[in-house]
């Protein structure tokens, strides 16, 4: 099967919501994105703070895509550059990775 019907969605949504794409539907796809994995990955977005209600991108989100790490690995590192402890987060993303 199309790697999109398997794939987590997060970093797709984050990177529409970059670029001003709320709603990836819109958008034209060999194979469009399942709507239960769209819905879970903005949830998910939501909660981390990495996107608005409207789908927008937030400071928290654009610091989490600057990372280019998978979405949650991101928010750690970003999360825990507030305290003082990104490298420490940084090195254990690495390993997660």
């Amino acid at each position: 099967p199309p790697e999109i019907l398997e794939a987590d969605l997060s970093g797709l949504m984050l990177d529409c919501a970059a670029f001003g794409v709320a709603d990836p539907t819109s958008l034209s796809f060999l194979d469009p994105p399942p709507a239960p994995a769209l819905n879970e990955a903005r949830a998910l977005l939501r909660a981390l703070d990495a996107i608005d209600e409207a789908g927008r991108l937030t400071q928290s989100g654009a610091a989490m895509r600057r990372l280019a790490l998978p979405v949650r690995l991101a928010h750690m590192v970003a999360e825990a550059a507030k305290t003082g402890q990104a490298f420490e987060a940084a090195m254990l993303a690495v390993l997660l990775t």
